[in-house]
């Protein structure tokens, strides 16, 4: 079960022609460069609009209060599989800033609201972590891009811990409230 409440970070869709609100929370994840920022946008908005989006990605972000970039961001897809059944796959999970946790549980809540509408009970995460980006606690760390602080918390194992979701090998699950939902849960 998802531990978590609305909040001050709401998370809602994230849907053309508005992809590059997610920009810089994916850059300052995935340590994108730097150098010709403009470029690197009109990249990164055609990669998720004309290649990732066809084959079912989905995106959705939360905001600051009067800001119009995403400052966390979920990236998922609805997964067929005879192994774990129907689920959502996530595949970018990271919340960056001044409220990274409120904003993870809200990315949480969204991601289990949607699960429900697609009728499947599981959601798993994937924890594409370099070693030597992991720090002691578990965490994944990456650059910032703007003049937050330095670090910010990408992937942070205790923080899943504490929202409910489970190590299952190398992924995350964490099983939705059943409200009518039809698909298999496997653990």
């Amino acid at each position: 079960m998802i531990r978590g409440m609305p909040g001050l970070y709401p998370a809602r869709e994230i849907v053309p022609p508005y992809t590059s609100v997610a920009f810089r929370a994916m850059a300052s994840a995935y340590g994108l460069p730097e150098d010709e920022p403009e470029k690197r946008v009109e990249q990164f908005v055609d990669r998720v609009d004309r290649e990732l989006r066809p084959e079912g990605y989905r995106m959705a972000g939360t905001f600051v209060p009067g800001s119009s970039v995403a400052s966390g961001v979920a990236g998922f897809r609805l997964v067929r599989s005879n192994a774990w059944g129907d689920h959502l796959w996530v595949d970018d999970l990271l919340a960056a800033g001044f409220g990274a946790e409120a904003e993870f549980a809200q990315l949480l809540v969204f991601l289990g609201s949607e699960a429900r509408k697609l009728g499947v009970l599981q959601i798993h995460v994937d924890v594409s972590q370099k070693p030597e980006a992991v720090g002691a606690s578990g965490s994944q760390e990456a650059d910032i891009i703007d003049s937050s602080p330095s670090r910010s918390w990408v992937f942070d194992r205790n923080r899943a811990v504490f929202h409910g979701l489970q190590e299952v090998g190398s992924r995350f699950a964490i099983e939705v409230a059943d409200t009518g939902a039809k698909g298999r849960v496997s653990t």
